[in-house]
């Protein structure tokens, strides 16, 4: 369902909607940004290569199965997903990253950017974080009736506790909302409602770790996770699935649209 997965310095984008030409020609496009070192070994380039394409036959089908959430392309916004019937989210239960309960009623009268990632992520987390507080900025520029608030959900719950998600919220926006959890499955209550996935990868094997707790203090994982940002309105349900890069004036201009439907 969802469009963008970072693995390491690999970033895959696509996002299947309802079959048909504009699906396979723009919204199934699939673009890689690979920057591999030379001192990569030949055991983790086969593990590299073995995941390309796995992630690339896995959004195949996805395309051949059709919208599950009912999505539709947007030609005036490229690599925005607006969902036809706005998906309700569940209940789940998180925490925040000042102790406090972050459950779907937090949702609620707001609308919210929504995004997934973890604080030892090399690049794209905080180049998107930094997107968020520029587009907070231009947001915070007119009054409204409903607030907006910006989201941040770890993936990585293992090393992302409370105090060090709150340590990282306050480097971007202190406005910001921090999320983590003490059960990683709590963490999927929600991303799976998303078709937001991750897993966890050994930086030099790149073979999968089913169980981060059993590492050793300090060992350097990788988490790999879908990315995009999404929009969530008042009612608790997505309504949006917005593909990097997020320029200012294209996100604003979704947003605009959006919550004056």
């Amino acid at each position: 369902m969802n469009s963008c997965f970072h693995r390491n310095s690999l970033c895959i984008c696509a996002s299947p909607v309802a079959f048909g030409d504009y699906a396979i020609i723009r919204q199934a496009q699939i673009f890689l940004h690979v920057t591999m070192s030379d001192s990569t070994s030949p055991k983790r380039l086969r593990a590299h290569h073995a995941w390309l394409g796995a992630a690339v036959l896995g959004i195949a089908l996805a395309l051949f199965a059709g919208d599950l959430f009912e999505k539709s392309p947007t030609p005036e916004w490229p690599g925005v997903m607006v969902f036809e019937k706005p998906h309700r989210l569940q209940p789940f239960e998180l925490i925040d990253h000042k102790g406090g309960k972050f459950d779907r009623e937090r949702f609620r009268d707001h609308w919210t950017f929504l995004f997934f990632g973890y604080t030892h992520c090399p690049d794209f987390c905080p180049s998107t974080l930094a997107a968020m507080k520029r587009i907070y900025a231009a947001l915070a520029e007119t009054p409204r009736d409903v607030p907006v608030q910006f989201v941040y959900v770890s993936v990585d719950p293992f090393r992302d506790t409370q105090s060090v998600m709150a340590e990282h919220i306050y480097f971007y926006n202190p406005e910001f909302i921090g999320v983590t959890a003490n059960d990683e499955t709590a963490v999927r209550k929600l991303t799976e409602q998303l078709g937001v996935s991750y897993d966890y990868e050994h930086p030099e094997t790149g073979e999968r770790i089913t169980d981060p707790r059993a590492l050793p203090p300090e060992f350097p994982y990788i988490v790999n996770h879908y990315g995009s940002l999404f929009l969530v309105g008042p009612d608790a349900s997505v309504r949006a699935d917005i593909l990097p890069p997020y320029q200012v004036a294209r996100v604003t201009e979704v947003f605009a649209t959006l919550s004056n439907d």
